[in-house]
This record gives structure tokens, C-alpha cells and sequence, in this order.
């Protein structure tokens, strides 16, 4: 099935998902011990940058260099995380939402 979710990915290259399961129907709706993203950035200035961005709109990120690690309460928040991190940096490396 072709959730809304499979489509937002499909749209956005730089997005990988990793799950313990495939879920039936949308990934976004994925339980486990907990959601995680990660976020790739080109340099250590701009991750110091986002990193405040992300803390000021209520995350709380991690850093370790240029890789920011922000623990997300469940598949949506982790997309509207990536949305957050895409509008203003669309230049990232990668983003990874993890379901682990």
C-alpha cells in the first residue's frame, strides 16, 4: 500500500527511514523502544547553527560534529523534525529517522 508517508519519502531524497518492522499501511505510525533523528550537515558551523534552530522550536539535539542526534516522540514529529531541517537547510547531507 502507498501511504501518504511512502509518498512524502519519495519526494524528499536526502529522507531514510529505518524501522524494526514494516508496518502495515503508513511507517509513520511505527511503536518501539523509541524515534531518533539524524541529521548530516556539510560543516560544523552550520550544525552549531541548526542545533539552536532545533532547540529553540522545542528538540533536543545532540551533537556530535556535524551529525545533530534528536530523539522525537514518534514518526510524525520525526517528519515535521525533517520538514524543519529541509526549509532551512536544503543543502544537508542527509536525514535519517530511525524506529528502533
Amino acid at each position: 500500500m502507498d501511504s501518504d508517508g511512502d509518498r512524502w519519502l519519495r519526494e524528499h531524497p536526502k529522507v531514510e527511514v529505518f524501522l524494526p518492522d514494516r508496518p502495515q499501511g503508513d511507517w509513520r505510525a511505527e511503536t518501539g523502544y523509541c524515534w531518533i533523528a539524524k541529521v548530516w550537515f556539510r560543516s560544523w558551523n552550520e550544525a552549531r547553527t541548526a542545533k539552536a534552530a532545533i532547540r529553540s522550536e522545542g528538540w533536543v539535539p545532540g551533537s556530535l560534529g556535524r551529525k545533530i542526534r534528536v530523539g522525537v516522540s514518534d514518526g510524525r514529529d520525526a517528519q515535521r523534525l525533517a520538514e524543519f531541517v529541509l526549509e532551512r537547510w536544503p543543502d544537508v547531507r542527509r536525514i535519517q529517522l530511525r524506529c528502533d
